[in-house]
């Protein structure tokens, strides 16, 4: 055997080792880099994990106005979309409001057709959080699109903070991201 067919022979018997441990799997934290992007409102800040920064009105969120009484920061890549809103609270603006606003959108939504809906309560670090999951078919321009959301409604320091993330159904990678992301909200200023 020639050194050449010795070095092949390694070379094969290291790639079934990696494809047979999974070491050639490639994990979501490989692929992106994940980093946090503060988001301000009315002098409070949350901070929100992502794969991108999100931006208000076209600047880093980082550097938006802290004492703006409202809010829209975003941000996406070909996976997921991921938006943050803040808006004052008041009687009109409650984290139940919001959470039947935004039901009775999609549910108004004549393009928008299989819509499953689930709600539950989970926690923000300590603040109790409205946790919506929707999943819904959109016919956009005659194409059917698979949709699915989740977002994320909170009370904070007198804002009313809505975490969304969303991407296509179909979307192994968006999938992976929004379950990487979930929950990953942070009240407060973190570095």
């Amino acid at each position: 055997m020639n050194v050449k067919n010795i070095i092949y022979s390694l070379f094969m018997v290291f790639t079934i080792i990696l494809a047979v441990t999974g070491c050639a799997n490639e994990r979501i934290e490989d692929q992106f880099v994940f980093g946090k992007s503060r988001v301000h409102c009315a002098n409070t800040t949350i901070t929100v994990n992502s794969p991108f920064e999100l931006a208000v009105k076209g600047k880093q969120a980082d550097i938006g106005d802290l004492m703006s009484t409202k809010v829209v920061a975003s941000g996406y890549n070909k996976h997921i979309q991921i938006n943050v809103n803040g808006d004052l609270s008041d009687t009109e603006h409650t984290v139940d409001s919001l959470k039947k606003e935004t039901l009775k959108i999609i549910e108004n939504d004549a393009a928008v057709s299989n819509l499953q809906v689930e709600e539950k309560t989970g926690k923000v670090g300590n603040i109790t959080t409205e946790i919506l999951k929707i999943e819904f078919i959109e016919n956009n321009k005659g194409k059917n699109i698979g949709i699915t959301i989740t977002e994320y409604i909170f009370e904070y320091n007198h804002v009313i903070w809505r975490v969304i993330y969303q991407y296509r159904t179909e979307d192994t990678v968006g999938k992976a991201l929004s379950d990487r992301l979930a929950g990953q909200i942070i009240p407060g200023t973190v570095l």
